[in-house]
């Protein structure tokens, strides 16, 4: 995943446009969420995703602070997402109102993670081969 997401970046004179398409089909899969209201604050713009009447009332409120965490979650999906926290591109003021309302939805979300593109998954699988556990990548995918 880190060599696909640094194969991503490497392309400069493309990233925005690239972070572009994964912000748009990102906020597009999440705004169907069943459950609860996801708001993400980005910059000076504000999603409000789902938004379906809950009787806990489940609202989570994330704040982006780096356009690549927009791919780092589209590619990666539930993983990619909490690497992208790890690394600072994303927080909450309350990251338990975060986990309840992925919880909540964790069937949908599932089912976000399972529907990525074909070529997607096919690119993916492509840089797992070329990283493959051989003599040569041993040490690499070790560091």
């Amino acid at each position: 995943m880190k060599d696909l997401t640094r194969a991503l970046d490497s392309s400069a004179t493309s990233e925005s446009g690239m972070e572009t398409f994964f912000k748009r089909q990102l906020l597009r899969r999440l705004s169907g969420l069943p459950r609860g209201r996801l708001i993400i604050e980005d910059g000076g713009e504000q999603h409000v995703l789902g938004g379906v009447t809950d009787p806990k009332g489940l609202t989570a409120i994330v704040n982006i602070h780096s356009m690549a965490a927009y791919r780092d979650i589209a590619i990666g999906g539930s993983m990619g997402a909490a690497d992208a926290f790890i690394e600072g591109k994303w927080s909450s003021p309350v990251l338990v109102d975060v986990i309840r309302l992925m919880s909540a939805n964790i069937d949908f979300l599932n089912n976000i993670d399972d529907s990525r593109s074909f070529p997607l998954r096919w690119l993916e699988k492509g840089f797992h081969w070329l990283n493959r556990n051989t003599q040569v990548n041993s040490k690499k995918n070790i560091a």
